[in-house]
């Protein structure tokens, strides 16, 4: 039970610096007195915590699939189910993420408008926390096959992706870096867990449905930011809206009869 439980307490451990510890680094390396770092720190912390939001779905989702997976773990299930279940995790966490980041000119009145100016990061930081939840997924080989030093070797890996990205590039571009080394981080973690996963515990994943699906999201976010800076509120929420539902009918399209199986319709 210590071999197999002890490796997790690290992979905890190192998820939640990933997640949490890109303030105190800013107040560091940002290259300005410590004061005005605390400052900039604090208007980029703002927005991780909106993007927390969706963090709260991603962790739902996990709670609810890791007992799924293990009750569903002979080959049969990971062929017919894993799969499937991380591409209906991505299409439905899009639009979630799509929602979050299409609704900040409401959410934003939480706090005074001078924590507003990092607002532009949200989208990479919603596309992190994707693939935060995407990570959840392939990487459940290694508690399946008791493999869970990989999971640490893994997240010690995301650690130290975190420090070179933010260390190197705080004092270039600012409070972005924490942003974008989230991002960085995320995606080596995808991949190192993917590839690991199909040597150790092959699960056939629908890796190109997803990256489109990604590709999507990305897409309409990028659109999304352009659309806030250049046009007026009233054009600005019709297109927002218009941006929801072609992505829904997308979403609803890529997997329609699962979609009925699920609704029952």
């Amino acid at each position: 039970m210590l071999r197999y439980a002890f490796p997790l307490v690290i992979v905890g451990m190192a998820n939640a610096f990933i997640q949490f510890f890109g303030v105190p680094l800013q107040q560091f390396f940002l290259g300005a007195d410590r004061l005005e770092n605390l400052a900039d720190a604090g208007v980029y912390d703002f927005t991780r915590r909106v993007a927390g939001l969706f963090v709260m779905f991603t962790t739902a989702f996990n709670y609810a699939a890791e007992p799924f997976f293990f009750n569903n773990s002979s080959p049969e299930d990971r062929k017919a189910l894993y799969g499937k279940i991380c591409r209906l995790f991505v299409l439905v966490g899009g639009l979630v993420a799509l929602g979050i980041f299409l609704g900040i000119d409401l959410l934003k009145y939480l706090a005074d408008n001078a924590y507003w100016d990092s607002l532009h990061l949200l989208p990479i930081l919603l596309m992190a926390y994707l693939l935060l939840g995407i990570y959840y997924n392939v990487s459940i080989w290694y508690k399946l096959s008791d493999k869970t030093t990989y999971g640490a070797v893994i997240s010690v890996i995301g650690v130290m992706v975190t420090l070179i990205v933010s260390i190197g590039l705080l004092p270039v571009i600012g409070t972005a870096a924490s942003a974008w080394a989230a991002l960085a981080t995320y995606l080596v973690m995808v991949v190192l867990g993917y590839l690991l996963g199909q040597k150790h515990l092959p699960i056939d994943y629908p890796v190109k449905l997803i990256c489109r699906d990604l590709l999507l999201i990305g897409t309409l976010m990028a659109a999304g930011q352009w659309i806030r800076a250049e046009l007026g509120i009233t054009t600005k929420y019709i297109l927002y809206l218009l941006m929801l539902l072609l992505y829904a009918g997308y979403m609803w399209k890529s997997e329609e009869e699962e979609w009925r199986r699920v609704l029952r319709v």
